[in-house]
């Protein structure tokens, strides 16, 4: 039996159900695991409370918080753990130390995302920081070719350490369900409405401005076309001011963080994401099982998940126009957009499935 310790900063986004899916899908006769967050909360903790598992709060104080790699040293020693698997970059940064002062011997990171710091000097010295913490590592994850590649240049040090594990998700949980859209009634929406949804966090690299702008030549052309923008972050007064002054007050709505993912997916006719730097999007693979049938820009890994014009359709980033014909197009061709849709859960069903991920993540424990 062998010990995981999963370090995580907080038990929400596509991290978040990553390390979900492991704590739920992991083999239970060879595998125990703890849950180290270092801040309290995050909007998938309800789902985390089901599991039989132990979840710790390490109550990262704000700031650099050197005694966070003390306080995880001791609790990976009491627990007695034998892998020590981080999330994140700040999980990485705390958790990767904590584990080598603990003797941990199998020592593992899954980055999930590229560097966001503000600055280029910024994130050259977080880039050093990185590559010396690469060091203690015994294996480095990417969850997509282009973020391996990306960690590769920037991040670790030894490029033998770097190994490619897709992300995945429960394709029993998301797959295609008639749902009772009249939830939907509450807000606004009518019954020949047009759905188009976006699934992400309210922030500036997921790009919602380009989509919003795309809104506003759609509704020229089809007039009962709604966005509804799923998620929450710092850009949220923006985006409602542009909203106002682009006049699509009555054909977007802000539905805020949801845990109806499922039903809400379901609902969509077409699903946008419109990001300047995508890694493995979680909410993409779940839309596509879902059967709805994604644009997406071509950036990161998106292109490794969606094969243009086959089960989903890229277009460049920052560029509203052609993002509104592609909606146009679908929009107006119900059988294409069943058609995509099929092809895209096929492609989820046979790539992107939760049991890839577990066994690879299981091999990798066992070696």
């Amino acid at each position: 039996m062998k010990k995981i310790c999963f370090v995580i900063d907080k038990l929400s986004a596509g991290a978040g159900r990553v390390v979900y899916d492991l704590a739920k899908f992991l083999d239970k006769t060879q595998f125990e695991v703890v849950i180290a967050s270092l801040y309290p909360n995050g909007d998938l903790l309800h789902l985390f409370k089901k599991l039989n598992v132990k979840i710790i709060n390490l109550n990262k104080k704000s700031g650099k918080d050197l005694g966070l790699i003390l306080r995880l040293r001791k609790l990976i020693i009491k627990e007695k753990i034998d892998i020590v698997h981080t999330h994140n970059v700040d999980a990485y940064e705390y958790g990767v130390l904590a584990a080598w002062l603990a003797g941990v011997n199998k020592i593992i990171h899954t980055t999930h995302g590229k560097s966001v710091k503000e600055t280029k000097l910024k994130r050259i010295r977080e880039n050093i920081f990185h590559k010396f913490i690469s060091l203690f590592l015994t294996d480095y994850i990417a969850v997509s070719k282009d973020l391996g590649r990306y960690a590769a240049k920037n991040w670790c040090l030894n490029k033998k350490k770097i190994r490619l594990v897709y992300n995945g998700i429960d394709i029993n949980k998301y797959k295609k369900i008639n749902f009772d859209k009249k939830f939907l009634y509450k807000l606004g929406i009518i019954k020949n409405d047009l759905l188009i949804g976006i699934i992400a966090g309210l922030r500036p690299v997921k790009d919602h401005p380009t989509l919003l702008k795309s809104m506003e030549m759609l509704i020229k052309k089809v007039p009962n076309s709604k966005l509804l923008i799923t998620g929450d972050g710092p850009e949220k007064e923006k985006l409602l001011g542009l909203v106002k002054k682009l006049r699509l007050e009555n054909n977007v709505l802000f539905l805020g963080n949801r845990t109806d993912i499922v039903r809400l997916l379901n609902c969509l006719d077409v699903g946008v994401l419109c990001s300047l730097s995508e890694c493995l999007s979680i909410s993409l693979l779940e839309g596509m099982a879902c059967e709805v049938p994604f644009i997406v820009t071509n950036v990161g890994g998106n292109p490794e998940v969606i094969e243009n014009n086959k089960d989903g359709y890229l277009v460049p980033p920052r560029n509203s126009k052609i993002l509104a014909e592609k909606l146009i197009n679908l929009l107006q061709d119900k059988k294409l957009m069943e058609k995509i849709g099929k092809k895209a859960r096929e492609k989820v069903v046979k790539k992107f499935n939760v049991k890839n991920m577990i066994k690879s993540y299981e091999r990798l424990y066992l070696e």
